[in-house]
Parts: C-alpha cells; structure tokens; sequence
C-alpha cells in the first residue's frame, strides 16, 4: 500500500439523490478503502429522502475518515451531470474518479488504480465491471480495450465500448487543462459528452482486466427501460456538443454519423414500442442519413430499423418492432 505522504491524493465525486436503500453499501467500500490519501466528496443533488443522513451515521463509524469528507449541498435539483460537475470543481485531488451512489467498489480499487498510474505514468486507468442484478453477478471487460489513444477514443464514440466515466481514474488536469465539463442539466448519456474527450485528451492509458466497480442494475431499470422525451433531448445535446468538439479537431466524422445512427434506432425502437408521438421523434431525429455502406457498423435489429426508417417505410419498421418484442417475450416466458 502507498503511503499518505509521498502517495497522489485521489478525489472520489459521489453525486446522492433517492438513495437510501443503496447508499450505506456505497459509503461502506469507500470509505474502507485499502488507499489512505482520499478526499471523498458527496454532493447532495437536494435529495428527498435520508441519504444524506445514513451518509453521516456511516461516516461516524470511521473515524480515520472523517477530516477527509465532503458534503456539497445543492440548494436545488440540478441533476446527475451537475452534480458531477460540482465535485469535480472541488475537487483538491491529483486524480479524480466517479462513484454512482447505488454503486460501490471493491475496497482496493484506489490502490490498484493508483498503483498501476504511478507505475506506467498513466493519465487515466480503467477496469472491468461487475454488473450486479438482483440475481447473478456479471463480469465485463468490454472497456478493457486498445491502449491506443486515437483508437480507443474512436471506439468509445462509435459506441463500440462503453462510454461510462465511472469505473475509471483520471488525472484531475484532464479536466482542468482541457476545459472538460459535464453539461448541465444532462441526466440521460452524460457520460458520452465527457469519456471520450478524457481518453482522447490523455498522453497514455492503461487498463486492469479485473472487476472492481460494482454496477447495480437493479435500481435503473425504470429509468434505462422506459422511454422519455427528455432522455432523447439530452441525448441530442450530448451528441451535438460531442461533435463540436471533435469537428474543432477535425477528427472521427465517420464515428459521430455511427454514433447517431445508433441512437436513432434506439430511438425508433423505444418510440413503437411505448407508442409515443412519431412525428415528435422524426422532427428532433431529423432527416436520416444511413448509407449502405454502413451496414457492417451495426447488428441486425438495427440495420432493418435504420433501412426502413431511410426508405420512409415506418410502418413496416412499427409492424417489425411488435412482432419481434411478442417473439422475445414468447421466447422468455418459454425459458
């Protein structure tokens, strides 16, 4: 383990809102980190329910802890990227990472993470993931990926590797040096608007191929599943200030266009499948701009949602999306 005085500090940004059942688990694997030289900053996104004070009465149990934490009050609900926007602006740390508040870590993560960019003088340092369900465990290496810079940023773009923030550790200058921000008021994609400029503006990555993020799937399924008008408004500002930034860099064009196509479909199928207004999706989608030669960028789902929706032929695309959800549905119940 390093020791306090000659180790970099870390600022772990842990934004609570609505977690109550959650939170005490979180607080727990952060606060009984292996790591000694942490500042672990709560911003309190003015959440309704006891989190805040299950925070404090978890806190009093570690003591060694105390002097080193944070809790930002948010005066209103401003959301999850602000939230993250304000701990990162308080952040005093020579490395920041995320923690969501319904997640938790494993107790040496900071002390991986840190030893591995120490050691290879690593910007930013990624890990695999448990994704938790309410019934089995998952692991995931799928944003263990390239260590090449431009190669990594491109798939993070295309959506070829997860674009999460959390899981991960950067050097706090990343932000500062870079003019990186989390856009306010974002709730749905947010990430995507702040992973790939942090990977593509890092001199070297690396990676540790072993799960020590735990993602908890069980309290997002309403919020990831259910279509909402404002997760499409978010995604449309996401992707626009995204490509503005590599447009001024004059890089990945062609990975933007994937990336839009992809949220397209997602899009198209969310909307047959809740029944919701067509023509108020098609008019924030815009004109389609699928080319056959993208067809090896994505499945198969996709490619029929995409062909159709470019030839105008929607209603075959609603025709397809009931069959194919009863057919899953059927295939499930059978299992």
């Amino acid at each position: 383990m390093y020791p306090y005085y000659n180790s970099p500090k870390v600022s772990i940004i842990v934004p609570v809102y609505g977690v109550e059942k959650y939170i005490e688990r979180c607080c727990i694997s952060l606060f009984s980190q292996s790591y000694e030289n942490l500042e672990i900053i709560f911003v309190n996104d003015k959440t309704k329910d006891n989190s805040i004070s299950i925070i404090e009465s978890v806190l009093n149990k570690f003591d060694n802890r105390k002097a080193q934490v944070s809790i930002i009050h948010h005066q209103e609900n401003k959301g999850l990227s602000s939230a993250r926007e304000t701990g990162i602006q308080a952040a005093t740390g020579d490395f920041i990472t995320h923690v969501d508040s319904d997640d938790f870590i494993e107790t040496d993560f900071i002390e991986l993470c840190i030893q591995k960019a120490v050691e290879e003088n690593l910007d930013s340092v990624i890990t695999g993931t448990w994704h938790e369900y309410a019934d089995k465990k998952i692991a995931d290496f799928s944003a263990c990926g390239s260590d090449d810079i431009k190669t990594y940023t491109k798939e993070v773009i295309a959506h070829n590797y997860p674009s999460n923030i959390w899981g991960k550790i950067y050097k706090t200058s990343l932000y500062k040096d870079n003019d990186i921000h989390c856009i306010p008021g974002i709730s749905y994609g947010e990430d995507y608007a702040v992973l790939p400029k942090l990977i593509y503006c890092s001199t070297k990555i690396g990676f540790i191929r072993k799960p020590l993020y735990h993602y908890v799937h069980y309290n997002s399924g309403s919020f990831t599943n259910l279509f909402k008008w404002k997760n499409l408004e978010d995604l449309i500002l996401v992707e626009k200030d995204t490509r503005q930034f590599f447009s001024s860099k004059h890089e990945f064009a062609l990975e933007m266009d994937i990336a839009h196509l992809k949220w397209t479909a997602w899009t198209l199928r969310r909307i047959y499948e809740t029944n919701s207004d067509e023509k108020k999706a098609f008019a924030l989608i815009g004109k389609p701009c699928y080319k056959f030669r993208y067809f090896k960028h994505f499945g198969i789902n996709h490619n029929i949602l995409l062909i159709l929706h470019q030839l105008r032929l929607d209603f075959l695309s609603k025709i397809y999306v009931k069959l194919s959800k009863a057919l899953i549905g059927k295939y499930i119940r059978k299992k």
